[in-house]
């Protein structure tokens, strides 16, 4: 059996907040298992992130800026500040899962906005399909903490999806370029029963266990109706949280927290976006001239 399926079960036996097609493609590249990164020239990515304004908070957005694939961005004036959570968020996450997926620490950010003066503005530049539920809801409570002595903006011109939306739902108001998706408010755990391939590779699972549940979702451990019970409630406790956090600030329709992302006017019909913007180079030149 392929290592990485132990991997993949430690992954999916979570809940998820993350666009369906980013978690296909995490599990593509997890069972491929072959994935090889370029090597990187990590002092350079290092002097990059001690540019004051904007703040790569890992590797995918810090080697942007490294590699000039942005638009041209303005500096901005003194008490504004940028953090770029792209990526795949949550916490605790271990290297192999960092070096897979270019996640980003949720502590992190909580971090960089706590270092920042009060009565600063702070944009969150998000560029990321979601993520795991871990950490998510002590993050967006720390967010709405901080937003009570700091201006905390969101803004996305790719993805501000599921877990994304969920922290982005905490600040002042979210922005977004006309073909940028948000929203995808739902919640999921998927897992993969590998019994019959196992037997067709000549595998069998011995298991030895106290609790009813324990050793539940490992390869070869088909679930219980007991154990499917089980994750259906955890799914249903974290999608209730979800709403509860998002909707603190915004009327949002039940129609439009089913899971689905929206762009351009249908997500500002929908409240999931306040405004829209043609570029991150026209929103961000805005927001320097304070007209954001």
């Amino acid at each position: 059996m392929k290592p990485s399926l132990t991997l993949l079960t430690r992954l999916m036996a979570q809940p998820w907040a993350v666009r369906r097609d980013a978690l296909s493609l995490f599990t593509r590249l997890t069972l491929a298992g072959d994935v090889i990164k370029p090597r990187r020239d990590r002092a350079q990515l290092k002097n990059i992130r001690q540019r004051a304004d904007y703040q790569p908070l890992n590797d995918e957005s810090g080697w942007a800026l490294c590699d000039d694939v942005l638009p041209e961005l303005p500096s901005l004036p003194e008490g504004l500040s940028v953090l770029m959570p792209w990526g795949v968020l949550g916490r605790a996450w271990t290297d192999e899962e960092k070096w897979c997926m270019d996640a980003v620490e949720v502590d992190s950010l909580v971090e960089e906005i706590s270092e920042t003066p009060e009565g600063s503005t702070v944009v969150l530049w998000f560029r990321s399909p979601g993520g795991i539920t871990t950490g998510i809801p002590e993050t967006a409570a720390a967010l709405r903490q901080l937003g009570k002595s700091r201006r905390l903006i969101a803004f996305t011109d790719d993805l501000c999806c599921s877990a994304a939306y969920w922290l982005a739902a905490q600040c002042e108001s979210i922005h977004a370029t006309p073909t940028a998706d948000v929203g995808s408010i739902g919640v999921y755990v998927a897992l993969y029963d590998f019994t019959e391939w196992m037997k067709q590779q000549g595998i069998a699972l011995e298991l030895f266990k106290a609790g009813n549940m324990k050793g539940m979702g490992i390869e070869g451990n088909p679930l219980s109706d007991e154990e499917a019970a089980y994750l259906q409630e955890r799914v249903d406790e974290s999608y209730d949280q979800f709403v509860v956090d998002v909707t603190r600030n915004r009327a949002i329709e039940d129609s439009s927290m089913q899971g689905q992302s929206l762009r351009g006017k249908s997500a500002l019909a929908a409240n999931l976006a306040d405004t829209n913007w043609q570029s991150a180079a026209a929103f961000f030149a805005a927001l320097g001239k304070g007209k954001v």
